[in-house]
């Protein structure tokens, strides 16, 4: 994994903060989450300009082959999307008559 100059920055920026006050106002758990969500987005983008491109060319000659990466890449975005979108969580609960009851909590990823 690269550790760009950005991540670095901001880790100098937090052991800064740490030496002066004593506590970090930002903790390690919260840059990591930002930089998957930077990362995210940014493969995100990636795949929208993967998905143009295709479409400039599918415009300029509209054979199968064409048509089927287009079509390709538009099922990998969206997998990507709602992969990164929503998550799903099953937990098993017992109610007060000791019955097994299962229960789906939806959390929309960050």
């Amino acid at each position: 994994m690269k550790i760009n100059q950005e991540i670095r920055s901001t880790i100098e920026h937090i052991n800064k903060e740490t030496k002066n006050n004593g506590k970090p106002s930002v903790t390690f758990h919260q840059v990591v989450e930002e930089q998957g969500y930077k990362q995210k987005v940014n493969q995100l983008n990636m795949l929208l300009k993967d998905i143009d491109l295709a479409s400039e060319r599918l415009v300029r000659s509209q054979t199968v082959q064409e048509l089927s990466q287009y079509k390709n890449l538009i099922k990998n975005f969206i997998q990507e999307v709602v992969s990164h979108g929503l998550s799903l969580k099953k937990v098993d609960h017992f109610d007060q008559f000791y019955q097994k009851k299962n229960v789906c909590n939806y959390r929309k990823n960050r």
